[in-house]
């Protein structure tokens, strides 16, 4: 099955509420697995987000109404990302070129680069912190 990320932020009701968390999640974890989804992991987190889930789910719809259902209850907001495993990013490369464009991918930072690229801009923030860095960097160029 497909695997996804769902990065995971409290409302203001969801922090009113934060006692309750693990009974939440706990819920969830029942509610998804009616739905046909498998969660993997629920974290807590620190920093820009308070929250991971990493779940198993048949298709992109499936997944997409059972964290529609969760926002629903207003407790958290969420962005959920198509996560790929090795093999199945090796299937990708193959059909977006084959050799040539696995050997480039796995041989150089480049690739783990787009990938962050990616995601950095889906989500927004992410690149949040390699934008400190890079200010950091900003920094040599003043001495």
């Amino acid at each position: 099955m497909p695997t996804y990320l769902a990065l995971i932020n409290f409302t203001e009701q969801g922090v009113q509420n934060f006692v309750d968390t693990r009974r939440r999640a706990e819920d969830f974890r029942a509610r998804a697995r009616q739905a046909g989804v498998n969660v993997r992991e629920i974290l807590w987190t620190m920093g820009q987000f308070d929250g991971a889930l990493l779940l198993e789910a048949p298709d992109d719809e499936t997944v997409t109404g059972v964290m529609l259902g969760l926002a629903a209850l207003g407790n958290v907001r969420t962005r959920t990302l198509r996560a790929f495993d090795v093999g199945e990013i090796g299937n990708l490369l193959s059909l977006a070129g084959g050799g040539a464009a696995g050997r480039s991918a796995g041989g150089s930072s480049g690739g783990g680069s787009s990938g962050g690229s990616s995601s950095g801009g889906s989500s927004g923030g992410n690149g949040g912190s390699r934008g400190g860095e890079s200010r950091g960097g900003g920094k040599k160029g003043r001495r």
